[in-house]
């Protein structure tokens, strides 16, 4: 980005989707003045300017327009309001100052909060009224039924979160099939019955796999019935539980062992009566659909989206010139409030100063102290020049990765720790260079073999035929095993601190869907449409997601893309893995498989095979179901905008198409090209 503001600056402004006012002029060569550069290892800071910026506030007074207390622009004289200002203020709901605002008692101030704000019994603290009543609302509500037998104070919080619940999915409703985890498993050992076999079944919550233990014959009528050939009854359930296809083996004229294609067919057809009769049997008794219709409601059904207003935001430090559009302050705003986010904005909706505003309100309000961006490799430089337009005064640091090396790494990394800058922009190789510490990975290895061991042990100990589901295991265990030892050996680790040592505490990750590939145990991986191999670059981001969430709370992670799904079913999963795990663990679906067996349709075609000479079985991932409680469990997270969503208001500033859409124009190519043309 090059040139003086009002040119080059004001196209790209328009792209984004702002309004773009000439700024005061400033001597050449200063859009960069608060970028450190490097330079063979020197590193220059120059001092602060705030020419044209809003009035600068710290935590403790925030200015409106040029300055001065916002008190005097916007009067707070109703707790609403009041509540509101506190949080943009402080990043928090705090009585005392409200009380002084209003000159009111703090308790008179808690009383005229109520419709407002809710003290959550959870955590004993105040959250605003958007905020509290979205979200697990089935949580909530128990949580609050349970404080008001002991508290009539909370009782205003279960009448207004029973007003908002999502409205029950009834049976008809609820999309269910034989391996779906909010069906219980004494439910599936109920089916077993029906089929004439009994077992124990149970579910193993790290892998998402169901589990049948000593599997045995009950009515040979029945079990008959529903067995074909060497595969029975309870066979076939158990692929059906982990969408495994059954295949039938047999050995070729010359010994070799080969698919029986026509038994195969014919188990698969079974199970496929097996998978149909399940769907008539699991709400033909009214106790047990009440019962699925409770589970479905009280997890994966339990959410409501929130909506985001951040009209009120002033955004003290930003460039007076610039003026943001409605959803870009709603993003910020909803970024301060809830924590972690997705931007699924179309491209060429202004993503990079939602991003950057992010950052820099939330220094301000000190929700976040050292912040990292990580930018692909061609936009490093654009990226530092579009921070510096919207925040003229943001110190910067900006390296790539060839700055990184054992030369200056240790310097650059106690540059990066000192926390003086408002953010450093790196891109992806200087990231991986970053790495967590070894106790970090060494800690994660022990918690990952530790579960799938003991899975591993469970598996073996039970009388059922597990030793595929075992061998998988092992193989998930070892390919683990030597992700982490690439990490802990990595020659790129050399002198200086550690990601987990630099005191980053929130992230920014633009084109995100780079990171899509993330591995993760599945039971699935025959199955097209399934893409969680994984690689180094996904294995180092989960390492860093998972240290920042914890650390933060899930407060301190937001990516953007325009793509979040290219390819495959599992990238959602994989999006939703790195910003909202603990919303998929309440969901019941924190595993893969969970997952895909609540939100995915897995369809089994004949096709002819890649030689054309036969054909072959396919399994594909071929459609969502469950979709409204996948879109509002995925959008507590993803904030979607399209261009031609009311409030992003691209109308304005994208020329109107000729008769509202696109129209081919066909031009005849002149006689010489038209002779090149010929003649090739």
């Amino acid at each position: 980005m090059q040139g003086a503001p009002g040119t080059v600056i004001d196209r790209k402004a328009r792209k984004v989707g702002v309004r773009w006012r000439q700024p005061a002029r400033r001597r050449s060569g200063d859009e960069h003045r608060d970028v450190v550069a490097i330079d063979r290892g020197r590193l220059e800071e120059p001092a602060d300017d705030g020419a044209g910026v809003r009035g600068r506030a710290g935590v403790g007074h925030l200015a409106g327009g040029a300055g001065g207390d916002v008190l005097a622009d916007r009067l707070v004289h109703v707790a609403e309001g009041a509540a509101v200002e506190s949080y943009a203020r402080l990043g928090r709901i705090d009585l005392p100052m409200m009380a002084e605002w209003l000159g009111r008692s703090e308790s008179q101030v808690e009383s005229d909060l109520t419709g407002w704000a809710y003290k959550d019994p959870a955590n004993g603290e105040w959250s605003l009224k958007n905020v509290y009543l979205s979200g697990n609302i089935a949580k909530k509500l128990k949580e609050a039924e349970a404080a008001a037998r002991h508290n009539p104070a909370f009782q205003k919080n279960v009448e207004d979160l029973k007003r908002v619940l999502p409205p029950r999915k009834s049976a008809g409703q609820i999309h269910v099939r034989a391996r779906s985890p909010f069906v219980k498993a004494e439910q599936y050992v109920q089916f077993m019955q029906h089929l004439g076999v009994n077992g124990a079944v149970r579910h193993d919550d790290i892998t998402g796999a169901w589990l049948i233990d000593s599997p045995h014959i009950v009515d040979p009528v029945k079990a008959g019935t529903w067995g074909v050939g060497e595969k029975s009854a309870a066979d076939l359930l158990h692929g059906l539980l982990n969408n495994k296809p059954p295949v039938v083996w047999g050995k070729d004229p010359d010994g070799n062992r080969v698919v029986n294609e026509a038994a195969t067919q014919l188990a698969r057809a079974k199970a496929k009566e097996i998978e149909d009769e399940f769907g008539k049997w699991i709400f033909s008794d009214p106790d047990r659909a009440k019962q699925i219709e409770d589970s479905f409601n009280d997890t994966v059904g339990a959410f409501i989206e929130g909506e985001w207003d951040g009209s009120h935001l002033t955004l003290p430090g930003m460039n007076i010139n610039i003026t943001l559009l409605p959803h870009q302050k709603n993003a910020i705003w909803r970024a301060i409030v809830t924590g972690n986010l997705l931007l699924a904005h179309e491209v060429g909706l202004g993503k990079t100063f939602i991003m950057a505003a992010i950052a820099m309100e939330r220094k301000r309000l000190g929700l976040a102290t050292n912040q990292m961006f990580v930018v692909p490799n061609h936009l490093l430089s654009q990226w530092a020049s579009e921070f510096k337009a919207l925040y003229p005064s943001a110190k910067l640091l900006a390296l790539e990765s060839d700055q990184i090396n054992s030369k200056n790494r240790r310097t650059l990394m106690e540059r990066v720790k000192s926390g003086r800058f408002d953010a450093i922009i790196v891109t992806p190789e200087a990231y991986k260079k970053m790495p967590m510490s070894n106790d970090i990975v060494e800690a994660k290895l022990r918690e990952i073999t530790e579960k799938i061991e003991n899975t591993i042990r469970e598996a073996k100990k039970s009388k059922g035929d597990n030793k595929n589901f075992v061998a998988k295991l092992e193989s998930v265990l070892e390919s683990i095993r030597g992700k982490m030892e690439v990490m802990l050996n990595d020659p790129a680790k050399d002198a200086g601190a550690k990601f987990d040592e630099l005191g980053i505490d929130s992230i920014y990750v633009d084109e995100a869907h780079e990171y899509r590939n993330l591995w993760s145990m599945t039971q699935m991986g025959d199955i097209s449409g399934v893409g969680l191999e994984g690689n180094q670059k996904t294995f180092d981001m989960l390492l860093k997601t998972d240290y920042l969430n914890e650390k933060t709370n899930g407060r301190g992670i937001v990516f953007a893309t325009g793509t979040p799904i290219a390819n495959s079913i599992s990238e959602l999963y994989s999006m939703q893995r790195y910003l909202q795990p603990k919303t998929l663990a309440e969901a019941g679906v924190a595993s893969f498989d969970d997952w895909a067996n609540t939100f995915g349709e897995a369809v089994t075609d004949i096709e002819v095979d890649p030689t054309g000479s036969g054909f072959r079985s396919k399994t594909r991932f071929k459609e969502f179901r469950n979709t409204i409680a996948l879109s509002k469990i995925f959008r507590q997270v993803a904030d979607v905008k399209y261009a031609d969503d009311p409030d992003v208001g691209l109308d304005k500033v994208r020329p109107k198409l000729r008769d509202g859409k696109l129209n081919a124009i066909q031009i005849m190519p002149r006689d010489r090209k038209s002779t090149r043309l010929n003649s090739s």
